[in-house]
């Protein structure tokens, strides 16, 4: 006795008895039930009927971003894939403090000019412009300090007097102990043997100090060097903190704050749509083709008209595809397709549905 006929009996069973619920049903619509429940009781493959995942027919789909299989042009299709976003990214901040700017300082294209422009949803924003500032005054004058001491510190370096001085003082004193033993050697005991003892001393300080005086500019003071030139680092990191930075280029979709808000470190600030690229995401058959035939290929990607604007077509390539085979036969796969502009808006959206299609 299999599923359906378990199903139909205890339906039969429970509509055949009389309960407080109504009266006995008449043998006619006894049987009227148990034909309708039989004809509506079918098996359903891949788990009543106990069939493999990886059925040996092919799934037709006609779902949006399934695969379709042009067998006669050798052609994949796939209907209504969803475009999404490549990037899209937050902008939050690197430490806690009051949002003091949130605008952005260009060069006008037309005069050259430096113009600044306030930060709103739906603002074009480049990598790497800097789009606002937590209260950064302290950080700027440790900066302001930290340059200062770098510019003392590499005169230092540089500075090569007491080396002259170290070398004029051991010439002075190794004349002053030749003088003394050429007259001695003339006339013994000119000079006394505590005179020459001095000379000598003198000669092996200044030789000391000429070695302490290069020790010092060609290890001590680069050193002092780079000891400022980290502490510049370390206040110009601190300052890049309290930065707000475009890490993509894209347009600004969010904005949580406004200027003069109080923020925590690691509070969303904005959020920043890549536009210029986007990811297609759909669905191919495994019957259909395998992933191995999909990777990298070039894909044909048609954007369907909208109310009185034409269909457009762009060229994407297949750039990832996924090893796991779904219990629909199906893996998924993302097409990077670049992005086109028209009137300064883009052509494709994230959530538009287009249609795909790859030769094999």
């Amino acid at each position: 006795m299999n599923f359906t006929s378990v199903i139909v009996l205890l339906a039969l069973f429970q509509v055949g008895e009389t309960g407080p619920s109504g009266p006995r049903v008449s043998d006619d619509e006894l049987t009227a039930r148990h034909q309708r429940l039989s004809s509506s009781s079918v098996a359903r493959p891949g788990r009543d009927s106990g069939s493999e995942i990886l059925s040996s027919t092919p799934v037709s789909r006609t779902e949006s971003g399934y695969s379709q299989l042009d067998e006669a042009n050798n052609m994949l299709r796939i209907g209504r894939a969803q475009v999404w976003p490549r990037k899209e990214v937050t902008v939050s901040a690197g430490i806690q403090g009051e949002l003091t700017r949130l605008r952005i300082d260009r060069k006008d294209p037309v005069t050259g000019e430096e113009v600044s422009i306030e930060v709103r949803e739906g603002v074009n924003v480049n990598e790497g412009e800097i789009l606002g500032t937590i209260y950064d005054a302290i950080e700027l004058r440790q900066i302001a300090a930290a340059n200062a001491l770098l510019r003392v510190a590499r005169a230092e370096q540089n500075k090569t007097i007491e080396i002259e001085y170290a070398l004029a003082s051991l010439s002075v004193a190794l004349a002053e102990e030749e003088r003394n033993r050429l007259m001695n050697a003339r006339t013994p005991n000119t000079i006394s043997a505590q005179m020459v003892l001095e000379a000598k001393l003198r000669r092996v300080q200044t030789e000391k100090q000429h070695e302490r005086a290069k020790y010092d500019l060609l290890i001590i003071k680069p050193a002092e060097t780079e000891v400022k030139e980290a502490e510049l680092a370390i206040a110009e990191t601190r300052l890049e903190q309290r930065r707000l930075v475009a890490p993509v280029t894209g347009i600004v979709d969010a904005i949580y704050g406004h200027e003069g808000m109080w923020f925590r470190e690691g509070s969303e600030i904005l959020k920043i749509t890549q536009y210029d690229t986007l990811l297609i995401h759909g669905k191919v058959n495994i019957h259909h083709a395998p992933p191995r035939k999909i990777d990298g290929k070039t894909v044909t990607v048609f954007a369907p008209p909208i109310g009185k604007e034409e269909g457009q077509m762009f060229t994407g390539k297949v750039t990832y595809v996924s090893q796991t085979i779904e219990g629909d036969n199906h893996y998924k796969i993302h097409v990077e397709v670049k992005n086109q502009l028209k009137d300064g808006y883009w052509l494709l959206n994230p959530g538009r549905y287009v249609d795909l299609q790859i030769k094999l």
